[in-house]
């Protein structure tokens, strides 16, 4: 009998594994949930994440952010960074996150890929108008 597995506090229910592959060349999985709930991510942070116990978000975040940093510092000293650079390290860094959850939000709301300029967060041009009628819309898209 396979041991129960959770993510934080939601225990999976099984792993699908998908026909695509992250940036980096790992396999990806969809992990379903008790209750309903779904979501995607690498099988290596599956494997790092999941435990045979229920734990909190908060435990289940510092595992997760723990592997990275270490991750992160030993690609960094392969880098040869230096002390004065990490702050621009940093800054780079979270303007290029910034700017994936920007441009697939931009291409969610407009289906417009060439209209999206790094560096803008596209919210900001987006009224309460727009908001409503796209939730207005959910239902009717929901289960085609």
């Amino acid at each position: 009998m396979e041991t129960e597995k959770f993510i934080g506090p939601k225990k999976v229910v099984s792993l699908v594994k998908e026909n695509i592959k992250t940036n980096g060349g790992n396999e990806i999985v969809t992990v379903l949930y008790n209750g309903g709930g779904k979501e995607i991510m690498p099988l290596n942070a599956y494997n790092i994440l999941a435990t045979e116990k229920a734990t909190d978000y908060t435990e289940l975040r510092n595992r997760k952010i723990n592997d990275l940093v270490l991750k992160t510092l030993s690609i960094l000293a392969e880098h040869d960074i230096k002390s004065g650079e990490v702050d621009y390290f940093n800054l780079m860094l979270g303007n290029e996150i910034l700017n994936s959850f920007n441009r697939a939000t931009n291409f969610l709301w407009s289906k417009d890929d060439k209209s999206f300029v790094p560096g803008v967060n596209v919210l900001l041009d987006k009224s309460l108008l727009e908001a409503d009628i796209i939730i207005r819309n959910i239902s009717k898209d929901v289960g085609k």
